[in-house]
């Protein structure tokens, strides 16, 4: 802070914030005798863009001249007034000479010197593992003491075990008076296994004499074990299939919804009370909330415990096909500095901003298929909503709200994956509805949303209720009864979409509870009657519950009723023909939603069965709207080329193989569908398929073929050749060959491979410690249908000691059998579900589990 003292008055300068482009500043003046208008003069190599309580008079080259305004400008003697700015350049300083105040000059007078209160950080570090090895952990302050800081530690185990890879401790470090950094020392184990990298926290508990910046260090342990990797050995072996028939033309009319929650190229619009992607089909938006980007963390949260992309894969393998993304306005304007984030787990974050991490996380999300939509959750980081209940406050203003939206709209502009802008987190409080006041929500919401797309037309733009109307209560962000008196005007008329959010008694007690109320005249007096009088669409974008009392779960049943198109619970579905059920997204994602739990148990990798029943049916395509489809035209199912890749021994470490198809006398778009991509083998892993869609066609041909490639990082290249055979007769009533002139032997016909459905079940070693291992029971469709719902019973030469990703029993002869759980039944062709359990001896040979298993398969 500057001070610059004039016969004027005082002034004080602070740059509040910085960063490469520009900074924010708060000022303030005092005045030394009464004034009707302060003024003040400086100069400054910047450009003010913002300037909040005060306005720039004029501005000459770098010199400015700013007033106060009609509320602030008179002060009396002694008075002060405050005032801020956001300027955009490198330089903050401002030239001591240059300042007047009321007209007087000064030059700088540095204020008192503040009490020294260092900021404490520890930083990360890596080691490789062993008996006489340590972690030195370095803890770092901002600035050196007058006296000693002590700083009380602990260690938090990860993927690295407290007294089999690291000594735990807790203890407490003394940073010495005048010195600015200190170590903390973690001795290090060997465990004699070959295994990956593993890691635990270091966490700073507490500092006296100091404050906490950064309290959490990930040590990494790299493991000395690993052997010299082998040449890589594969093999791919060459395969047939029929080539099936095609779709029928033709056929019956269907009616009913299509809204199948799938979305066509292109964004979505609204239609009525309709929300439809680019071709006008109707869609539901079933998505799941990850919060964490909007938290002091600055990144989504659980990847202290589990690769990023593994998780958004398990949210489409579950069903859901969006992400609520919540974020603050602070990682737009700063880009954060993520914490909490295991780098060996998500290597590829190193170094990203938190903002960079949410581009990651959105272009992975359209790589697989999953839409996103933004959620404003606050202003700065932090947890829950802004405790103003507004959009706006504590230094930020509402147009530095609508800018930072701007700034979105503009940075992903052209990106389909971005389904809108949820414009802000359940406003509540002083927030009222369409009295077109400074509190007013549906005008602020008119003037973000309007210039939001005036940057980016693609948007949909996604508006909350607030917290009370007319004195009627209701959820935060949930009450939007006053949509009924005046509803929200958007320069393009079909982005609209309403969002209330709705929760259970045991996130807050409400009196609809416990009154005998209807919980579905409830939901409709709220924010349902939007949707039933074709107003505009529902988004229901908070709903949750951990579902452990009879409460919630009547609540539970109640609004996915409601949802699902049974708008009075009498067991008829109200959607009109053509109808999606309405939008959600559920919270949340994660397990450490103190209220509601997630859809992962805490070890966020397991998921919470009954979360997954109650949302399974919108997790699925639905069966229609308000009328059953009649007479659908039969379709057959794909038929693919299905490529087994082995390694010839479990990787020891993880191999990336680019694989891509191309031509022999088979042409790609015309024979079958160009694929290209990577195969992933994590260590453990031995096999893995590539399956390729065949167009199937009525031509009368020869068999056809065409390649799959395989390549490596360092050169290694390996073919495989798929073999289409033709099933077409071409039923001419000739008793000869194709030439029709009853000479020569008549070719037999050729028939397709008989498709029994089956699964073929493995064995992988994942890790063998000797005391025990973890091993995979990997279970791969190899045939052309879906598998929907599998169990296998095997016998195992040990006993297991736990298992995820299936349910354990066993049979009345003593063998093990594992049945799915309700998100992994069904298996894709080519693709592979995987349990994973634990046994209570190593010393494991894969080959001898694998020839002694005697797997016993049943499907459906």
């Amino acid at each position: 802070m500057a001070a610059y003292e004039t016969d004027g008055g005082t002034l004080l300068y602070d740059v509040r914030s910085q960063w490469r482009t520009g900074f924010v500043a708060d000022m303030s003046v005092t005045a030394a005798s009464a004034t009707e208008v302060w003024r003040i003069e400086i100069e400054l190599d910047a450009e003010i863009t913002n300037i909040w309580n005060a306005r720039i008079v004029s501005r000459d080259g770098n010199r400015y001249v700013i007033e106060g305004l009609s509320y602030n400008d008179t002060l009396a003697a002694g008075e002060t007034a405050s005032f801020g700015f956001q300027a955009k350049g490198s330089e903050t300083e401002i030239d001591g000479d240059s300042v007047r105040v009321n007209g007087e000059g000064a030059g700088e007078t540095p204020p008192p010197p503040p009490p020294i209160v260092p900021e404490v950080s520890i930083g990360d570090a890596v080691a490789t593992e062993g008996e006489d090895q340590n972690l030195t952990f370095t803890v770092t302050l901002s600035e050196p003491t007058t006296t000693d800081l002590v700083i009380q530690y602990e260690t938090v185990a990860g993927s690295a075990a407290g007294g089999s890879d690291f000594v735990p401790r807790t203890g407490q470090l003394t940073i010495a008076a005048g010195a600015t950094s200190g170590t903390i020392t973690i001795d290090l184990l060997d465990d004699n296994v070959v295994e990956a990298s593993e890691a635990f926290v270091v966490r700073l508990l507490s500092v006296e004499g100091g404050e906490i910046e950064d309290g959490e260090a990930v040590g990494t342990i790299l493991d000395t074990d690993v052997e010299e990797p082998n040449p890589l050995a594969l093999s791919i072996a060459d395969v047939s299939v029929a080539e099936g028939d095609p779709a029928e033309t033709g056929g019956g009319s269907g009616g009913g919804s299509s809204g199948s929650g799938l979305f066509a190229d292109g964004p979505l619009s609204t239609d009525g009370n309709q929300i439809v992607d680019s071709t006008g089909a109707a869609v539901e938006i079933r998505a799941v909330n990850w919060f964490g980007l909007e938290t002091n963390n600055a990144s989504p949260h659980g990847l202290w415990a589990r690769n990023w992309q593994s998780m958004m894969d398990q949210m489409k393998e579950l069903g859901f096909n969006a992400i609520r993304l919540p974020f603050s306005g602070e990682l737009v304007s700063t880009g954060g500095s993520p914490n909490g984030i295991n780098y060996s787990l998500n290597p590829d974050l190193q170094g990203l901003t938190g903002l960079e991490i949410m581009d990651a996380v959105i272009e992975y999300a359209g790589d697989i298929g999953l839409r996103v939509l933004l959620d404003h959750h606050r202003s700065y980081a932090g947890d829950g909503a802004n405790g103003s209940g507004l959009w706006y406050g504590n230094g930020v203003s509402e147009a530095d709200w609508i800018s930072m939206w701007e700034v979105l709209a503009d940075r992903y502009a052209g990106d389909d994956t971005i389904i809108g802008a949820d414009l802000h987190n359940e406003p509540h409080g002083p927030a009222t509805w369409g009295d077109g006041g400074a509190t007013d929500w549906a005008r602020a919401a008119e003037e973000a949303g309007n210039a939001i797309l005036a940057v980016n037309s693609d948007w949909l733009i996604v508006v909350e209720g607030i917290g009370a109307y007319q004195g009627d209560n209701y959820w935060w962000g949930g009450q939007l009864g006053g949509v009924r008196d005046y509803q929200v005007q958007l320069d393009l008329d079909n982005k609209l979409v309403y969002s209330p959010h709705d929760y259970p008694a045991s996130v807050y007690n409400q009196p609809w509870f416990n009154d005998g109320s209807d919980l579905y005249q409830v939901f409709r007096d709220a924010w349902g009657f939007i949707y039933e009088e074709g107003i505009a669409p529902i988004l229901v974008g908070e709903l949750g519950s951990r579902l452990a009392t009879a409460k919630d779960r009547a609540w539970a049943d109640a609004i996915t009723t409601y949802l699902g198109g049974d708008f009075n619970g009498d067991g008829v579905n109200d959607l009109a023909s053509g109808e999606a059920r309405l939008s959600f997204a559920w919270w949340s994602w994660n397990p450490n939603s103190g209220d509601t739990g997630g859809i992962l148990n805490d070890d966020w990798t397991t998921v919470r069965s009954n979360a997954i029943d109650l949302l399974e049916p919108f997790l699925e395509a639905p069966e229609g709207g308000g009328q059953e489809p009649t007479d659908p035209a039969p379709e057959p199912d794909p038929n693919f080329a299905v490529f087994t890749v082995a390694l010839d021994q479990a990787a020891g470490d993880t191999v990336i193989l680019d694989y891509a198809t191309s031509d022999g006398t088979a042409t790609a778009g015309d024979d079958y569908v160009a694929t290209s991509g990577q195969l992933v083998f994590e260590a453990g892993e031995q096999q893995k398929t590539v399956s390729v869609e065949i167009i199937a066609d009525n031509d009368v041909e020869d068999d056809e073929d065409f390649i799959l490639t395989l390549t490596d990082s360092d050169g290694g290249s390996w073919q495989a050749k798929a073999t289409i055979t033709d099933d077409d007769s071409t039923d001419d009533g000739d008793d000869g060959d194709d030439g029709g002139d009853g000479d020569g032997p008549t070719d037999p016909p050729v028939e397709p491979p008989v498709d029994d459905g089956e699964l073929l079940a493995s064995f992988s070693v994942r890790n063998d410690w000797g005391g025990g291992a973890t091993v995979d029971l990997v279970l791969t469709n190899e045939s052309g249908e879906q598998i929907s719902g599998w169990e296998v019973a095997f016998d195992l030469p040990t006993e297991i000691r736990n298992l995820w990703g299936g349910v354990l029993e066993t049979d009345p002869e003593g063998r093990y059998v594992v049945e799915n759980l309700s998100w992994n039944g069904r298996i894709d062709p080519g693709s592979s579900a995987t349990v994973g359990f634990n046994t209570v001896e190593g010393g494991l040979d894969v080959a001898l589990l694998n020839a002694g298993a005697d797997f016993d398969i049943v499907i459906g």
